[in-house]
Order: C-alpha cells, then sequence, then structure tokens
C-alpha cells in the first residue's frame, strides 16, 4: 500500500507541477497541437520539461470537441436577494462585517456579441 499511496503522490504533484499545467493549457486551446501531443505524449511533454518519475505513464485522451454552446445553451447568472450587512464577533472579540443573503433569484442573461448584443 506504501508503494501505490508514493505513486499517488508523485503523479499528485507531477500534475501540479508548472510545466505539465502549461502543457495541458496549450493543448486545450488547440486541436492540432492537441493532435500532435496525442501522437507521441512522451516527446511533447519532455519537450515542455514535464519530467515523469519511471513508474508512471500519461495516456492520451481523444479530443473532447471542445466548440461553442448548441443553441439551446442559455447562460445564467444567480443573484443574491434580501441581503442585509450583519456585524459577527470573533472568538478574539473583533467584529468583522459580512453580508447575509436569504434569498436568491436565478436570471437568464444574453450571451456578450450574441443576437441582441
Amino acid at each position: 500500500m506504501g508503494d501505490r499511496l508514493d505513486l499517488f503522490d508523485q503523479a499528485a504533484e507531477v500534475a501540479a507541477s508548472l510545466p505539465m499545467l502549461t502543457a495541458l493549457g496549450d493543448v486545450a486551446r488547440d486541436e492540432d497541437l492537441w493532435a500532435r501531443a496525442n501522437e507521441n505524449i512522451d516527446t511533447f511533454l519532455a519537450d515542455r520539461g514535464v519530467k515523469l518519475p519511471d513508474a508512471l505513464t500519461v495516456k492520451p485522451i481523444p479530443w473532447p470537441g471542445f466548440g461553442k454552446p448548441s443553441p439551446e445553451w442559455e447562460p445564467f447568472t444567480v443573484r443574491l436577494t434580501m441581503c442585509r450587512t450583519v456585524w459577527i464577533r470573533a472568538r478574539d472579540g473583533k467584529y468583522r462585517q459580512e453580508e447575509l443573503c436569504r434569498g436568491f433569484e436565478i436570471m437568464r442573461h444574453q450571451v456578450p456579441g450574441g443576437p441582441h448584443g
């Protein structure tokens, strides 16, 4: 079990590293780059400075088809209502100001640059 936890920790460390996050950001914006990365993932990651421990591998996934939402997609905003400012006393005796809201509304809005914007 100890070896498995160690591999998990190593994988988490690699996944959170700046080179890996940068590589993922690069391919998430470019379908052609995603395809090239999937052809040889090890070379793609190595070229971007990602160093994988020997026991770990990265498996590519197919292009997820990122794009604009479908026509029936309706963006919305959750707006808080019935809000009041309250003062809360902390354990150290100091007060802090907070906003307490007891309701909400789901507001539909237009996409910027859409048919009405």
